[in-house]
Order: structure tokens, then C-alpha cells, then sequence
């Protein structure tokens, strides 16, 4: 089904249950998806406002033959003041509704763009270079152990791109994994794909829970994926804390990126 023709099943009502589930659990992590459904929306409440608003002058015209046939001037003009009153609230109260949603969509939209600036996927240090360990690695060769062999694997196909196959293999690898350190570089790295794949709730997740571990390296990257994933999600309150955080940290790893989307964040308010 296409975007448009599931946007105008859900506001007919013409979802089961498990097609209604998918597309809200999709409005939480798709933005422009989320776009969409609220343009959509927004269309519908106009055209329904234009139809109350023809019902409202049909009803002034009926007020006004009434007034003419009333005797009490001063109950006339009480009654006929109210209903101008509201013919001109009303669609004061939808233009002031419109403004909001095009300042606010702008604001989005500068999100996505300050976003798509700053993120790309972590760096591997996990994967050896020319037989050798790299900062935060393990071992390669015939010594290799099975908890190894399985984060080269998934190490491969996140350097590859093949995020969701990544994620899979990494998520595998937080549960059995027994080295609590390589356990939680996979639930890093799983929460990074997730954000490649615009799966935020679930990098948030599991973001969260690599920043409650103790490993100082991973906890770093872990704050400035998370700050990312506010930022993209407009959860501006978390994104100011999470800012606040790295800033807060002058030897932070990305202290120096952090101050730069600060001062870009500043200069588009």
C-alpha cells in the first residue's frame, strides 16, 4: 500500500489492528513519514473548517432575519455582536493554527539538515588492520574465539553498510556475548546502525544503556549519538541536556564537534 492511500486509510478508520500498530510505531521513528500524516491532516481540518465556516454564515443569515422581527434592540444587538464574534474568531484561530504549523515544520526542517550535516555512522575500532589490534579490538588469526569471529561478522556487515543485518548479528551478540566490554561495543555499534537504518527509539535504547556501562570510550560516543538522535527527533529538552553534557567535558571526544553544532544550533534560532 502506498504512503498516501495508508495516510488516508488511518484517518478513515480503515486500519486493523496490526496495520494501525505498524503505522503508529512508524510515526515514532519515520520524521518524514510523520511530515506527511501531519500535512494530510492538516488538509482534512481545512476543509472542514471552510464547511463550518459556510455553515456559520448560513447560520448569521438566519440569525439576521431573526433580528429584524425582534423587538428588543438591546437583545438584538447582544445576540448578533456574539455570532460576528465568532465568525471572526474562528478563522482567526485557524490561521494562528496554520502559522504555528508552518513555523514549526521549518524548525523540523532545520533539524534534519544540522542532522544530516554532522552524522555518519562511528568509525570501526573494533575490526584489525594488517593483523594487528586496533584501539578497543581483538585479536585475528587462528587463536580467534568464537565471540570474536562473531563481531568480525557483524563488524563486516555494518562496515559494509548492511546495517540490518548488522543489527541483528550485534543485538545476538549483547545477549550471549559473555566479555561485558565487547558486549557493550556491540549494543554501540547495534544502536548506531539503528540510526543509519532512522530507527531512533531503539538507537536511543540501546544508547542509553551503553552510557550506563564503564567503559569511558564507548559511554563518549554513546553521548554524541545521543545528542544526534534528539536533534533529528526535535526532543529539544533532551538535546540541550545531552549538549550540556559533552560541553560540560573539555576533554570529551567530541567536545570540539559539539561545540561547532552548538554554535550553528545558536545561529539558526
Amino acid at each position: 500500500m502506498e504512503d498516501s492511500q495508508l495516510i488516508e486509510a488511518y484517518f478513515s478508520d480503515e486500519l486493523d489492528a496490526e496495520e494501525l500498530t505498524s503505522f503508529e510505531a512508524r510515526l515514532k521513528t519515520d520524521l518524514r513519514f510523520a511530515q506527511e500524516v501531519e500535512s494530510y491532516q492538516l488538509i482534512i481540518e481545512e476543509i472542514k473548517h471552510e464547511a463550518e465556516e459556510k455553515a456559520m454564515k448560513a447560520k448569521l443569515s438566519e440569525w439576521d432575519q431573526e433580528l429584524d422581527q425582534e423587538s428588543s434592540t438591546r437583545t438584538v444587538s447582544m445576540r448578533f455582536a456574539s455570532w460576528k464574534v465568532a465568525a471572526v474568531f474562528v478563522p482567526f484561530m485557524a490561521i494562528a493554527g496554520l502559522t504555528y504549523y508552518v513555523i514549526n515544520r521549518q524548525v523540523t526542517q532545520d533539524h534534519l539538515e544540522l542532522y544530516g550535516s554532522y552524522f555518519k555512522p562511528y568509525e570501526d575500532v573494533i575490526s584489525t588492520r594488517s593483523g594487528e589490534t586496533r584501539s578497543g579490538g581483538v585479536q585475528s588469526g587462528s587463536t580467534m574465539s568464537r565471540g570474536t569471529e562473531n563481531m568480525a561478522k557483524a563488524m563486516s556487515s555494518y562496515n559494509e553498510g548492511n546495517y540490518q543485518q548488522a543489527i541483528s548479528l550485534f543485538e545476538i551478540i549483547s545477549v550471549k556475548e559473555k566479555d561485558k566490554e565487547r558486549a557493550t561495543a556491540a549494543l554501540l555499534y547495534a544502536g548506531i546502525a539503528y540510526m543509519a537504518v532512522d530507527s531512533l527509539t531503539q538507537a536511543v535504547d540501546l544508547l542509553q544503556h551503553v552510557k550506563a556501562q564503564e567503559y569511558p570510550l564507548f559511554k563518549e560516543v554513546a553521548d554524541w549519538y545521543l545528542l544526534l538522535s534528539h536533534l533529528k527527533t526535535n526532543q529539544i529538552d533532551d538535546f540541550n541536556h545531552q549538549l550540556s553534557v559533552i560541553l560540560s567535558q573539555k576533554e570529551h571526544l567530541y567536545f570540539e564537534e559539539a561545540t561547532r553544532l552548538n554554535n550553528e544550533w545558536d545561529r539558526d534560532k
